[in-house]
């Protein structure tokens, strides 16, 4: 009878670990498959995070390029309005110079 006992156990533990070793090669492979779609969603979805702030810094740049542009004109038309009136200034001394230098 311990010898039957003996058996019994011996085929409920081989069947038992037969079980056990299929549920671990199994959970590999699912793992195994799963694994890389996993890291790669994991690198989209940081791929996407990368665009999504190099879009913000593109929007920043061109709004303080667009802002510097709308200064240097400002600048440019003051200067612009400068010259001008140097320009009148010079013309009105020369004016007065030569009423006051007699010619030869």
């Amino acid at each position: 009878m311990d010898n039957v006992t003996e058996k019994i156990r011996s085929v409920l533990w081989s069947d038992f670990m037969k079980r056990i070793y299929l549920v671990g090669v199994i959970a590999g492979v699912i793992t195994f498959i799963t694994g890389p779609q996993s890291q790669q969603y994991i690198a989209i979805e940081i791929l996407k995070e990368q665009v999504k702030n190099q879009q913000i810094t593109i929007d920043t740049i061109t709004k303080t390029q667009q802002n510097d542009t709308q200064e240097v004109k400002k600048g440019l038309d003051e200067t612009k309005r400068d010259v001008s009136s140097l320009n009148d200034s010079i013309i009105r001394l020369e004016t007065i110079i030569n009423e006051r230098i007699p010619k030869r």
